[in-house]
């Protein structure tokens, strides 16, 4: 069974749109105080970081690469977890260097 490495892009994506709907937004930026204008720099800022993210961790698969072979299922599920977790790092850099930071610190717990 082939696994293609095009689905961190995609986990990466869900977790913004997670992020996006629901209970409310997981990211604020004190720096803006009009919600509207704070929910389109979000979706702006956090495009630019997922390119950040992918050019500082690029998938395995890009074209003129080729899937490693892995020993066995778990070993090929550990690297796909570090690979995407090495990449949301890569994100939240970014957008913290933009001036995001989660709500949580925002209301101070």
């Amino acid at each position: 069974m082939t696994r293609h490495r095009s689905i961190l892009p995609l986990c990466a994506l869900l977790l913004t749109a997670f992020a996006l709907s629901g209970c409310g937004k997981d990211w604020v930026n004190p720096n803006i105080s009009n919600p509207r204008k704070e929910d389109a720099i979000f979706e702006q800022d956090s495009k630019i970081c997922h390119r950040f993210a992918e050019e500082q961790h690029p998938q395995m698969n890009e074209v003129g690469q080729r899937e490693p072979q892995y020993d066995d299922e778990m070993q090929r599920d550990e690297v796909d977890f570090v690979e995407h977790e090495k990449s949301y790092s890569a994100w939240e850099k970014c957008m913290r260097e933009r001036g995001w930071i989660t709500r949580k610190e925002y209301l101070g717990e």
